[in-house]
């Protein structure tokens, strides 16, 4: 009581019914706004480990047409850079595929392959398995997807190693 009068206290809020439309809209939105960005980042590395395997396959392409030899160059520590290196007689030209920071590559092994087109396998090598990991994923945490690479130079992305 104030001054002898009766004071009113006056709530303001929501309804029951407020309330409960609020709370579903929020729990529309909530989803959304928690999607991990892991997902999409795997989804760019799986991209990306099909995109090498294209552009190991086009090399190989190359090779056997022109008859021209080439080295694989992979390194044992993460990169977004996979090389070919081309051997001629006139010299050598590499040619560098960039994952842009999408994916990142490493050969456990690490190493040089050489293939030889007029004998149609990579010599001295049974194969290569290049392991993708995702861009942000300096830890080697968890590999993506394998891109295999045959010795006869057939080139597929699995999920599992070889």
């Amino acid at each position: 009581m104030k001054n002898g009068r009766a004071c009113r206290v006056h709530f303001f809020g929501f309804s029951l019914i407020e309330l409960v439309a609020a709370m579903s809209i929020m729990m529309l939105f909530i989803p959304v706004a928690f999607i991990p960005m892991s997902k999409s980042e795997e989804k760019l590395a799986i991209e990306e480990a099909k995109n090498l395997a294209d552009w190991l396959e086009r090399a190989f392409i190359k090779s056997n047409v022109t008859k021209q030899r080439f080295q694989i160059i992979g390194s044992n520590a993460l990169t977004p850079y996979f090389y070919i290196n081309w051997t001629s007689s006139s010299g050598s030209k590499k040619e560098i595929y960039e994952s842009g920071g999408r994916a990142l590559f490493t050969v456990p092994s690490g190493g040089v392959s050489d293939y030889n087109p007029l004998v149609g396998y990579l010599e001295n090598q049974l194969g290569m398995t290049i392991r993708v990991y995702r861009g942000s994923d300096r830890a080697r945490s968890k590999t993506i997807r394998y891109v295999i690479i045959s010795r006869f130079g057939r080139v597929r992305v699995s999920e599992f190693p070889p």
